[in-house]
């Protein structure tokens, strides 16, 4: 990305992935198929990177549904290739 005609960049004024109100974000995410991801997902491990990652998204994570999260946000999916199924 280039900034035009600005010596400050906004983006660092965030420190989570959710925005604030108002606010818009993006990230992008490369998902293997399942009978891929589930020999790599080690659990712990996965809980440290995304954690350092996205700050802010681990605690919005419903114990009782692993991967799902509730937050007062609007989410999009863009798939570019392949297929996803969401719950």
């Amino acid at each position: 990305p280039v900034l035009l005609a600005q010596e400050h960049d906004p983006t660092l004024d965030y420190a989570s992935l959710i925005p604030p109100q108002g606010g818009t974000s993006i990230a992008m995410f490369d998902f293997p198929p399942d009978t891929v991801m589930q020999n790599l997902v080690d659990g712990i491990k996965a809980f440290e990177e995304l954690s350092a990652a996205l700050p802010g998204l681990i605690e919005t994570f419903e114990p009782e549904n692993p991967g799902m999260h509730t937050t007062a946000t609007i989410d999009y999916g863009i798939i570019l290739e392949g297929e996803m199924w969401l719950e």
